[in-house]
């Protein structure tokens, strides 16, 4: 947590209640003070002489510092693309914003995938086969008939080599 004075950023709250804040050495109770998201909070900290927008590197700095890894020239291309098309300098907050919670939200979606494909990989062999298939589903709904459980394993071994990668797994999950 990084402090400017009388100043304090609170990250991750929701509600606008009165909080304990500190503030240098001291503790005050502060309503409505300056409540920032986790993202809010990168940007912040990234925003380098605090111009409001992020340059491409400010920019490149923050997708390390939220997601933990070093982003390629084509990905900060595309995501400041809308600042260049606007004749912005950098990338705004709300630009930020949006771009930054798509991308969560896309995590979050490829984890919880990924999590159910380890599932059904219970050998751990980094894909998945017919009996996989027939014993998750008998874990999760014991009454499905095997001819569906079959039926699904079929449709989701793409190139029916009677193994499901997780890439093909995923095609699916993704397929809504």
């Amino acid at each position: 947590m990084h402090f400017l004075p009388d100043v304090a950023f609170i990250v991750g709250s929701e509600h606008w209640d009165a909080t304990l804040v500190s503030v240098g050495s001291k503790y005050s109770t502060f309503k409505n003070l300056l409540w920032l998201s986790p993202l809010e909070q990168v940007f912040r900290e990234c925003d380098l002489g605090q111009k409001g927008y992020l340059s491409r590197e400010d920019l490149k700095v923050a997708v390390v510092a939220a997601f933990g890894y070093k982003p390629s020239k084509l990905e900060i291309d595309m995501m400041m693309a809308g600042a260049v098309e606007n004749n912005l300098p950098g990338l705004p907050l709300e630009q930020f914003m949006a771009l930054m919670s798509s991308k969560l939200a896309a995590q979050d979606r490829y984890d919880e995938i990924r999590q159910i494909f380890s599932a059904f990989d219970a050998r751990c062999c980094g894909f998945l086969t017919l009996d996989d298939f027939k014993r998750a589903f008998a874990d999760v709904t014991p009454h499905l008939p095997e001819q569906t459980v079959t039926e699904a394993f079929r449709e989701v071994d793409r190139d029916l080599d009677g193994h499901v990668s997780f890439k093909d797994f995923e095609i699916v999950m993704r397929h809504e």
